[in-house]
């Protein structure tokens, strides 16, 4: 999935093949109908069609002498699924967050102290640790607080 979503995404990433997108949405359209309103030569916007193709969201059709392009639904639908998912996923996350938020203004703390003794706390301890200089500081190798600590 992930490989199509970064396929998906990148063929959106430009305006010309976003345009083509939003024009298929209203029916097929042959080629030449999709490149009348872009300002390029045709080999370029036909590298811009083959994006689209290779990111499954377009195919075309030869009917005689006329290539008709067609949006294709299914790679469009799995892409709005993994977009639902992704906010449904941030939004619980943000009500979480607003909820820790409304529940720290209203002047309780984790530790269950009155908030503006925890942050006076919190302001002592980083000023004592940023008067003290460099080596007076104990600080031992990771390796030897794994061993102190079997």
């Amino acid at each position: 999935m992930a490989n199509k979503l970064d396929g998906f995404f990148s063929a959106l990433s430009d305006p010309t093949r976003r345009a083509v997108i939003t024009r298929l949405t209203t029916g097929p359209a042959p080629v030449s109908e999709l490149h009348e309103p872009h300002d390029m030569a045709l080999s370029s916007f036909l590298k811009h069609l083959r994006k689209l193709e290779s990111a499954g969201m377009i195919r075309s059709e030869k009917i005689g002498r006329v290539r008709m392009i067609h949006i294709e639904a299914i790679p469009i639908a799995e892409t709005e699924e993994w977009l639902k998912q992704q906010r449904c996923f941030w939004e619980g996350r943000l009500e979480r967050l607003t909820a820790l938020a409304e529940h720290t203004d209203t002047g309780e703390s984790r530790l269950g102290l009155p908030r503006h003794v925890e942050v006076e706390n919190h302001r002592n301890l980083a000023t004592n640790v940023a008067r003290k200089p460099r080596s007076s500081r104990s600080v031992r190798p990771l390796h030897a607080q794994i061993s102190k600590t079997r």
